[in-house]
């Protein structure tokens, strides 16, 4: 005895990006902060042991 079925799996939906994966000033400034702010962790980990 077999047993098939299907499973439709179609989307509705669009899978396209619409945006630029270009930072702005925005983006910028928080990446900074964030690379600030980790490197200061580092830097007093290394420090404290």
């Amino acid at each position: 005895m077999t047993h098939s079925h299907s499973h439709d799996h179609g989307h509705g939906h669009s899978h396209g990006h619409g945006h630029s994966h270009v930072p702005d000033g925005a983006n910028e400034r928080r990446i900074a902060w964030a690379m600030w702010i980790t490197g200061g962790f580092m830097i007093v980990e290394a420090a404290g042991g």
